[in-house]
């Protein structure tokens, strides 16, 4: 379990500047939270926006009902959390284009996977116990030929929209590294996009000539070393549980 403290924003932590962000309603039809609609429609340039914001911000500190920093826990799901995480999940991905809108469906599959690690499954959870974040690094094979390497796979990382963009997920990523190569992980592989992933060390899977099972650009197929010469030697195309849907997976528990 890890804790970390999050800043958070006004604006982000609630709705647009367009919407109130005590309750998140439209501010007209919200005028005795703030009575700014009509200055609001009347602005149009970035200068405005910046002083509708503050207002905002200046009234919330006025009414004590903001706190800019925000303690987060990261810890190991538990039975319990399943029902806060299926939905927590899919509404991260609610808005998500690429998504097919099954990603908390997949996670029920996986936790009843042969590759499924409980200590690799973990929540972000708030001080006042709202979970808000969630990853999961499941077992997978890197396979070439005769030859099966072990790794790990990132699906999904999923945070709550409203807690989007303060630091969350990548507070579950590095702890998931951390927990992983504590556990004797020496690599970990993902699909995503390499303008977020690369900053912790993600790199383009074909550098190492691993492939994956499903179409997807090369500069999304991504792959990070978690312990020294974790990918030496290792090459081939990744495996996925069948939870995946994805190739033929024999079945067979994939342990170190």
């Amino acid at each position: 379990m890890a804790d970390y403290t999050v800043s958070m924003s006004p604006v982000q932590r609630g709705a647009p500047a367009s919407s109130c962000v005590a309750c998140g309603e439209c501010l007209a039809k919200c005028p005795q939270h703030l009575d700014i609609p009509n200055f609001l429609a009347r602005v149009k340039e970035t200068r405005g926006v910046i002083l509708v914001r503050l207002r905002v911000f200046a009234y919330l500190c006025s009414q004590n009902s903001y706190n800019m920093k925000t303690s987060i826990t990261i810890r190991q799901e538990m039975p319990h959390d399943h029902d806060a995480v299926y939905e927590l999940i899919r509404e991260a991905f609610a808005t998500v284009e690429e998504s097919d809108h099954g990603e908390q469906d997949l996670v029920e599959r996986l936790r009843h996977s042969l590759s499924f690690i409980p200590e690799l499954s973990l929540v972000a959870e708030t001080g006042q116990g709202e979970l808000v974040g969630h990853i999961l690094l499941t077992r997978i094979r890197i396979i070439n030929g005769a030859r099966a390497f072990h790794s790990l796979a990132v699906a999904p990382l999923s945070v709550l929209p409203l807690w989007q963009r303060q630091g969350i997920g990548s507070a579950l990523i590095r702890e998931a590294h951390r927990l992983a190569a504590a556990l004797g992980y020496g690599s970990v592989v993902l699909l995503g996009h390499p303008g977020y992933y690369t900053r912790f060390g993600y790199l383009p899977a074909r550098r190492f000539d691993i492939s994956f099972p499903i179409e997807a650009p090369d500069n999304c197929c991504m792959v990070i070393e978690l312990l020294p010469g974790g990918l030496k030697g290792v090459q081939g195309k990744v495996e996925y549980d069948p939870a995946f849907g994805l190739n033929s997976f024999d079945g067979q528990p994939v342990l170190l």
